[in-house]
């Protein structure tokens, strides 16, 4: 069970960025910009943590892979399909760069969109599916069970979490590695397009 706490950040123009940009278009009159304060902290280092991307191969995989997530031991990479209908799949690890491709995560797809997998290291499966969407009866998407090494048994929706208002929906999410916090986004579909018109990232803890 998740209790959900406050949201941690809303996408969107707020009045921060609004201040930076008074403050920025202000030094732009200026011809003659006043040097850094002696005071200023050093310019940050660039962040070099990931470099020199190499594409990953899913032998036996001829799909579109989309959303990926690999298992905290490194052994398994959970990933969505482009088409048809956006299921779950799963492949073992071959090297750093090849996953031999094992098949759908066939109990958890429906004709719905089920994706954005993600597990914490004691094997707590996550991922969302819109299957069981529908307002006003039911607004969950998040879902949970227990990986086994071939299929997830006990999957279940996430309640508590929904807010209920139609076209508002979770969506992404991610698991902490020991399991006691989940991240997701509550997107604003209201507007009628197949991405959000805002969404904000809220966070939940295990109770």
């Amino acid at each position: 069970m998740f209790d959900r706490r406050l949201p941690a950040s809303r996408r969107g123009f707020g009045f921060l960025p609004l201040l930076l940009l008074m403050f920025w278009c202000a030094s732009c009159g200026s011809d003659d910009p006043s040097p850094s304060d002696p005071g200023d902290p050093p310019a940050p280092e660039p962040y070099t943590a990931f470099t020199n991307p190499e594409m990953v191969t899913i032998n036996g995989f001829t799909n579109h892979a989309m959303e990926p997530f690999i298992s905290r031991d490194g052994v398994y990479l959970f990933f969505n399909s482009f088409v048809p209908n956006k299921d779950l799949y799963y492949a073992t690890y071959v090297d750093d760069t090849t996953f031999e491709f094992q098949g759908a995560i066939s109990v958890l797809n429906t004709p719905a969109v089920e994706g954005a997998p993600t597990m914490d290291a004691s094997n707590r499966f996550y991922y969302v599916g819109t299957s069981t969407y529908a307002p006003p009866q039911d607004y969950d998407t998040l879902h949970g069970g227990i990986w086994n090494g071939v299929t997830v048994s006990g999957s279940s929706p996430l309640t508590g979490l929904a807010i209920q208002t139609p076209g508002l929906l979770n969506f992404d999410i991610e698991v902490s590695p020991d399991g006691a916090t989940i991240y997701f986004n509550d997107g604003d579909f209201r507007g009628g397009n197949a991405f959000p018109d805002r969404d904000t990232i809220s966070i939940a803890v295990d109770s």
